[in-house]
């Protein structure tokens, strides 16, 4: 699916989002990125790899997609 997503972000007739941790997939540097940590489920309850993905937590925009601030 990330293939697909990354193959298809500069189609101006959509706007693509994909979630997912920093560093597990290296996205194009014309996507944007929002940074954003876990409150709930294994953030709070998890093992320390849990715990420590919340800090790691993305929302990755395709170019067209719209401002995300």
């Amino acid at each position: 699916m990330c293939k697909w997503a990354i193959d298809n972000g500069n189609n101006e007739k959509l706007r693509i989002v994909l979630c997912g941790y920093e560093g597990g997939i290296q996205m194009p540097d014309d996507w944007k990125v929002f940074a954003w940590k876990a409150n709930g489920g294994l953030a709070n309850k998890g093992d320390a790899q849990g715990r420590e993905n919340a800090f790691k937590e993305r929302i990755y925009f395709s170019p067209h997609c719209l401002n995300i601030t």
